[in-house]
C-alpha cells in the first residue's frame, strides 16, 4: 500500500507491505551497499534510494517492520514534488 500526504513543507510518502516482515540481521544492513539478505540481490536498491532522498533534502527510513509487514516513510521537500509534476511530459 502506497499513501501520500504534505505535512508543512514537506510530502511524505508512506510505503508498506503485509509480507513477513525483515529478520534482525537484514535490518542491520538494510542500507548498507552490497549487503542483502536476498539471493542474486546486488544490495543496491535502498542504499542508492536513501542517497536520492538525500540528495533532494528529504530522507527514506524503516519505520517499522514484523510479521504483519514492513514500512518505509520517503520524506522529500514539497517543491521537489511539485517541480517534478510539473515537468512531467504528459502534464
Amino acid at each position: 500500500m502506497i499513501s501520500v500526504w504534505r505535512t508543512g513543507r514537506s510530502t511524505v510518502m508512506d510505503i508498506s507491505d503485509d509480507g513477513p516482515g525483515l529478520s534482525e540481521s537484514a535490518r542491520a544492513g538494510l542500507f548498507i551497499p552490497f549487503q542483502s539478505s536476498s539471493r542474486g540481490s546486488t544490495g543496491l536498491g535502498l542504499s542508492i534510494a536513501r542517497d536520492i532522498a538525500f540528495a533532494h533534502g528529504g530522507n527514506l527510513k524503516l519505520s517499522r517492520s514484523s510479521e504483519a509487514g514492513t514500512e518505509f516513510l520517503l520524506r522529500l521537500p514539497y517543491h521537489v514534488i511539485h517541480d517534478t509534476i510539473k515537468k512531467r511530459w504528459w502534464h
